[in-house]
């Protein structure tokens, strides 16, 4: 990610996805059940969680443990304020990913494939794979380029044969 939309992220004028409004959240967060279905025995990964808007509302529906990843310094700390139950993990998703292989039932992200260049979503797809548990289930929400989902829905596709299931939304 270039340092300019680094600097961006860091800064206190930095909003998650806009003005997404609370109903607009629960909108999404019934999405993400609806398609993971994450039960209280699972374990959840949110890539590029921002300050937990809708990883919050997962955690709260689902009962399921959820872990939030996000690169950004400052929206961990809001979401670590909002949300202090919820293990929150600053780290980069463009850099191997700090988790052990198959260490969680499913994967999802919320507005965040929009932000990563095409070279770098394959690599965004291998690590999924890897953290993947066996026949686990990967979701991502809102890619509003349309040019850009079938690029990464391709890439996707030939990396998850041997099981697993990834829903695009």
């Amino acid at each position: 990610m270039c340092e300019r939309a680094k600097d961006f992220w860091e800064s206190e004028e930095a909003k998650v996805h806009g003005d997404v409004s609370d109903e607009a959240f629960d909108e999404y967060a019934d999405r993400v059940m609806k398609y993971l279905q994450p039960t209280p025995d699972e374990v959840v990964l949110d890539v590029g969680c921002g300050d937990g808007g809708l990883t919050g509302r997962i955690a709260e529906r689902s009962r399921a443990k959820i872990v939030g990843m996000d690169f950004s310094h400052h929206l961990i700390v809001k979401a670590r304020v909002k949300y202090p139950d919820i293990e929150w993990i600053e780290g980069d998703a463009l850099k191997e990913w700090k988790f052990r292989k198959e260490s969680f039932d499913e994967v999802l992200s919320f507005s965040f494939l929009q932000y990563i260049p095409p070279s770098e979503v394959s690599f965004i797809f291998s690590e999924t794979k890897r953290v993947l548990k066996s026949g686990g289930k990967a979701f991502h929400l809102d890619i509003p380029d349309k040019s850009k989902f079938f690029r990464v829905f391709n890439t996707f596709r030939r990396l998850i044969r041997g099981g697993g299931e990834i829903i695009f939304n």
